[in-house]
């Protein structure tokens, strides 16, 4: 009996390793479809020093090192989720390569995206938090409390402005849609015939941004008593920008390049049907990541710019897309 259990057993791993060694597993072929998921955004305002793009930048915190931050995207009062379009494009897979174990593709990616923030919060001075100040029921926020000061001492132009207010804070608002096109190689697993697992890759192009934004003051910055839950279910606080005074508005349209870092967990391939479940993908420095000025937010003089940066992910939980 043991003998015959251990036979069994055999013959299943036998079979299981033979779907491994097929020359070439199905390809992705052109197509289009629906994905359900989300994007998330961040956006930094700060002093521009030098040209540096190796500097390390935290999207959670709105730090960037050897600058100040003025405002920023923090999720603790800011609705920084978005629902991604629903549609998806898709180009055909050309083998790159691999072995029974791993298997290279390589493809064009296409995609937009499009988003707005208001009311963007001030950057707090170090050692504050919002989720501390909401706890402690700080709903209004003081002037000390940020990074105001520095902003006058790299502005002395607007401290007139900002000292004829009781109790202002820095905000700002930010909206931009992208067009990217770019191409990427990915690695997988395939597992029996039309199944794969652990897809993961990288890739690099361009993207076309096209939106403006706004610095301005409020006073003050307050705060709303009440949560709201944003598309994930994460709760977050509105926000007042009371009396605003706007101090710059800028458009751009610009041509930036970005990296992409993609992985995905499963997908099923069909001769025209495929099934994806958990992908994800970051844009990383040098991409959507814009170390560039977009020509202002001149506050001050050639040498002293506003800079935005821009950190962006996207991942789906399905996508289901008709190819041909």
């Amino acid at each position: 009996m043991q003998k015959s259990f251990v036979a069994i057993i055999q013959l299943f791993i036998l079979l299981i390793s033979a779907s491994f060694v097929e020359a070439t597993p199905p390809l992705r072929k052109a197509g289009i479809g629906y994905r359900y998921g989300f994007i998330e955004k961040s956006v930094i305002f700060s002093s521009q020093y030098g040209t540096s793009s190796e500097r390390d930048i935290s999207p959670s915190t709105g730090e960037i090192e050897g600058v100040n931050s003025y405002v920023y995207t923090d999720t603790a009062v800011s609705e920084a989720t978005y629902t991604r379009s629903p549609v998806a494009i898709q180009f055909p897979e050309n083998p790159a390569g691999g072995n029974s174990d791993i298997f290279a593709v390589h493809s064009f990616i296409i995609d937009y995206s499009g988003f707005e923030f208001k009311d963007l919060p001030p950057k707090l001075i170090d050692g504050l938090n919002y989720v501390d100040l909401i706890n402690a029921n700080y709903l209004s926020i003081l002037s000390d409390d940020t990074n105001l000061s520095k902003f006058k001492e790299e502005f002395p132009e607007y401290q007139g402005v900002i000292d004829s207010l009781v109790e202002p804070s820095l905000s700002a608002d930010y909206k931009s849609e992208s067009l990217s096109l770019g191409w990427q190689l990915n690695l997988f697993f395939p597992f029996w015939t039309n199944n794969r697992i652990a897809q993961f890759g990288f890739g690099f192009g361009f993207a076309l941004l096209n939106g403006s934004y706004t610095i301005k003051l409020c006073d003050p910055y307050i705060i709303s008593a009440e949560s709201k839950k944003n598309v994930r279910g994460y709760n977050f606080r509105e926000v007042i920008c009371s009396n605003e005074t706007e101090l710059y508005t800028h458009s751009f349209l610009r041509l930036v390049p970005f990296g992409l870092i993609h992985l995905k967990g499963y997908s099923y391939i069909g001769d025209n049907l495929e099934i994806n479940f958990l992908e994800f993908d970051v844009l990383t420095p040098g991409a959507d990541i814009t170390n560039f000025d977009f020509h202002g937010v001149n506050l001050g003089s050639e040498d002293k710019k506003m800079k935005t940066t821009l950190w962006n992910s996207e991942y789906n939980l399905f996508s289901v897309i008709l190819t041909w």
